[in-house]
Order: structure tokens, then C-alpha cells, then sequence
């Protein structure tokens, strides 16, 4: 008796395989197990924190140090938040500056001039218009 063939047919070829070098790992020590082919690199993705590594294998075998690094996300200049520009202004001395209760007292006091002059300017013109009349 003859052995047993597969003889399973597969339309499709080989099982394709994701060949973007992006592999997921928890943490540094999973960075560190991960294995790699001689002569080639990964790029490891933490899924516990905002870091990422980058592994590197020579045509011997032997791997480089490991490469930490750290997402962060740029925020471009015309999009800055209005309180970061406002924190990176100098400070101003108010003490030369009104509050608005003084300044409308202030104003108050300057119209209660305004109509006695007015009411001066008044009686000054109607003493001379009669005095010129004599």
C-alpha cells in the first residue's frame, strides 16, 4: 500500500503574509523577545505606551541595540492653542492701568464739569449780550 497524498489544492497560491515589518508587542521585554531573521529589521509597536522600537539584525545573526523612541504628536504653528501664545507673552503691569469703576467715576465727575462750564459759558454769554445792549 501506498502512502497517502495530500492532494488538497489551494487556488489561491500561498498563503499571502503582511510583509509591512510592523509587528505589536507589550512592553520592552516583549521587544526584546521578539525574534528576527538575520540581515533584516522590525519595527515594534507597544501596545501598553507611546513607544516604539526599532530592532536590527545583521547578516550574522546578531542584533543591534534596541531603539527606543517616543510618539508625539506636532502640533503645527498656525494651529497652536490660543493659551500657549498667551502664556509666551510678557507680562503685563497693571498697576498703570484704570479699573472700570474708577474710570466711570472718573467720567462721571468729568461731565458734572462739562455741564457747569456749559452752564458758565451760558450765563457769561447772556451777562454780555446784556450788557452790550446798554
Amino acid at each position: 500500500m501506498y502512502p497517502q497524498q495530500n492532494n488538497f489544492y489551494n487556488p489561491y497560491g500561498r498563503p499571502q503574509v503582511p510583509s509591512n515589518n510592523i509587528i505589536w508587542v507589550q512592553g520592552i521585554e516583549g521587544a526584546k523577545a521578539q525574534q528576527i531573521q538575520p540581515n533584516s529589521s522590525l519595527l515594534l509597536l507597544d501596545s501598553e505606551s507611546d513607544h516604539f522600537y526599532m530592532k536590527v539584525c545583521d547578516q550574522y545573526g546578531i542584533c543591534m541595540p534596541l531603539k527606543i523612541y517616543r510618539f508625539e504628536e506636532e502640533i503645527p504653528a498656525a494651529a497652536a492653542p490660543i493659551a500657549t501664545v498667551e502664556a509666551s507673552a510678557p507680562a503685563v503691569d497693571m498697576s498703570k492701568y484704570v479699573t472700570k469703576e474708577e474710570l466711570e467715576a472718573l467720567l462721571k465727575e468729568w461731565r458734572m464739569h462739562e455741564q457747569s462750564v456749559s452752564t458758565n459759558a451760558t450765563k457769561y454769554t447772556t451777562v454780555k449780550q446784556s450788557n452790550t445792549t446798554d
